[in-house]
């Protein structure tokens, strides 16, 4: 783990600490930064879900 020095506007900690439900600098940011990733991951999921929805059984000439 690396340590960081980092600019936080005030205003947007206590924001993300009561939409979070966070009590400390640390858990909000570490709360934010797992849930982006995991906001990333469902939208990911979505796409390849979608994409796994087309029936490509009659294109085999189109990839010749």
């Amino acid at each position: 783990m690396t340590k960081r020095l980092v600019e936080i506007p005030d205003e947007l900690l206590v924001a993300a600490q009561a939409a979070l439900g966070t009590a400390t600098m640390k858990d909000t940011i570490n709360r934010a930064l797992m849930n982006s990733v995991s906001e990333a991951e469902h939208e990911l999921d979505k796409a390849l879900q979608f994409g796994s929805t087309f029936d490509t059984s009659g294109n085999e000439s189109a990839w010749r």
